[in-house]
């Protein structure tokens, strides 16, 4: 063998070797600038759904006067939130005093009549005045209350008082359901119509459909008894029904003395009038009076259930 031979035989093998190495590199390569590729890329996220949303309906805005306008069985506007749990018998300030002076009650035959006549001078001739302010016209607790505080209290009786009082009654229905109403009750006392509510806001006075836990002495008869003449009452009015006042509205009692308040309840609860106990002690009547005609009232009660 030739010495060229020779030295092609030897050569052979290497340039095998370089062209395996350089395949490889070359895939190398290739993979190293495919990571990079892939890392440089940013990532791609699929968009969102587009959100659907209902179809919301235009909605009318109306505007409502303020001004207090005729009582009647619905009122309109949101039902009132309960009375809140700081409502206390704290004396009106001079400000509440005055706005409730300057508010106009009607009378039976719908004649304006200023609040301060009642306790300065009007048409009671006593230098104390209960006024005792009810719900509506139709509500048979206030009648109960009345009924035996009528029994008990006499106007006669409080005249002749060391100290002469007398009480009126204040109601938030409309002046044409007094007179059914001092029928109903057999109240001897003057009766007023207040459907505006201006001397009950001007004394604080709550509203609430609050039952109250405990069912009142004043009252003589079951509650059902009491709701069920209420209802028959509410009936037979016809178009009077709308005429009995807000439901909502609850009162209390305020005690007039020389034309300055001296005591005041306010209701929590539409059971929640004074006990006629009570305003005897706070009047200065005698016990022995007013335990003798809530007897007759105890009396009357039985023989109507």
């Amino acid at each position: 063998m030739s010495s060229s031979a020779v030295d092609v035989a030897a050569a052979a093998p290497p340039a095998a070797v370089e062209s395996v190495e350089t395949s490889d590199n070359k895939d190398a390569t290739e993979k190293t600038e495919m990571e990079t590729k892939m890392k440089t890329q940013p990532d791609v996220k699929p968009e969102p759904e587009p959100e659907i949303r209902p179809k919301q309906e235009t909605q009318t805005t109306t505007t409502t006067s303020t001004t207090p306008t005729t009582c009647d069985l619905n009122p309109e506007g949101e039902p009132p939130a309960p009375p809140p749990p700081d409502l206390t018998d704290t004396l009106p300030t001079s400000p509440a005093l005055a706005l409730l002076n300057a508010t106009f009650l009607l009378s039976p035959s719908g004649a304006s009549v200023p609040f301060s006549s009642l306790h300065s001078g009007g048409p009671n001739a006593a230098t104390r005045v209960l006024v005792i302010f009810v719900r509506h016209f139709f509500c048979g607790i206030c009648q109960e209350f009345l009924r035996t505080l009528s029994a008990a209290l006499s106007p006669a009786a409080l005249l002749a008082l060391p100290e002469p009082t007398a009480i009126a009654i204040v109601g938030c229905g409309r002046p044409e359901r007094i007179e059914a109403y001092a029928r109903a009750t057999g109240c001897p006392f003057p009766i007023y119509a207040d459907p505006a509510r201006k001397a009950y806001e001007a004394l604080g006075m709550a509203r609430t459909l609050a039952l109250g836990a405990v069912k009142p002495r004043y009252v003589g008869r079951s509650m059902l008894a009491v709701t069920l003449s209420s209802f028959v009452q509410s009936l037979r009015s016809g178009r009077g029904v709308v005429k009995g006042g807000d439901y909502w509205q609850v009162g209390g009692e305020v005690l007039f003395v020389n034309g300055e308040v001296r005591w005041i309840h306010r209701m929590r609860n539409t059971r929640d009038h004074s006990e006629v106990g009570v305003l005897a002690e706070v009047l200065g009547v005698e016990g022995e009076d007013v335990a003798r005609g809530l007897w007759d009232r105890c009396a009357a009660a039985s023989s109507e259930a």
